[in-house]
């Protein structure tokens, strides 16, 4: 009845040629891929690294302009303040008054609350925390704000920097101003 195919070990088994082929391919595939990714991925890192520091500086140039145009205004403010001709009229009057020996008591304090009073109306109109006017010893002459009542009336304070500026941080037992 015919031939029968014998079963060999070369019909069963591939080729060796044909899996080393198909083992290297596979493998070289794999290792490029891999490498591919790898530098898609160094790339896309670096990319949106250099993406973010550039954010970061223009949010910086924008904050550090915000910051400078802040001071300006805060400094023609505490201008205005230090030029307002009530306030001034009533420090000069309290002064001239003072340095006669005979002012009374009530005297004094009248006067010391007229001082307050063009304060407390320059406060309310900036909204600040703390106005306060302070002798050259450092002692505090006067204050007005939501927060005046922290600074009292002779309290000894250490202003910040070497010449007396306009402002600064200063540390009371009631907090940090």
């Amino acid at each position: 009845r015919g031939f029968r195919a014998s079963r060999s070990r070369a019909v069963n088994t591939p080729p060796r040629l044909v899996a080393r082929t198909y083992a290297v391919t596979f493998d070289t595939v794999a290792i490029i891929l891999s490498l591919v990714f790898l530098v898609l991925t160094l790339d896309v890192r670096g990319r949106v690294r250099a993406s973010e520091t550039k954010k970061l500086q223009v949010s910086e140039k924008l904050f550090t302009a915000l910051e400078a145009r802040r001071q300006q205004e805060q400094l023609a403010t505490i201008t205005t303040l230090a030029e307002n001709p009530t306030l001034k009229a009533a420090l000069d009057t309290y002064a001239t008054e003072s340095q006669f020996s005979g002012l009374a008591p009530a005297q004094e304090q009248s006067l010391l609350d007229t001082v307050i009073r063009e304060l407390d109306k320059l406060a309310a109109l900036t909204a600040a925390d703390v106005l306060a006017i302070v002798d050259t010893n450092g002692r505090v002459f006067a204050s007005a704000g939501r927060r005046g009542d922290h600074w009292g009336l002779g309290q000894h304070v250490q202003l910040p920097g070497a010449p007396p500026t306009f402002q600064g941080v200063v540390a009371l037992p009631a907090g940090a101003f």
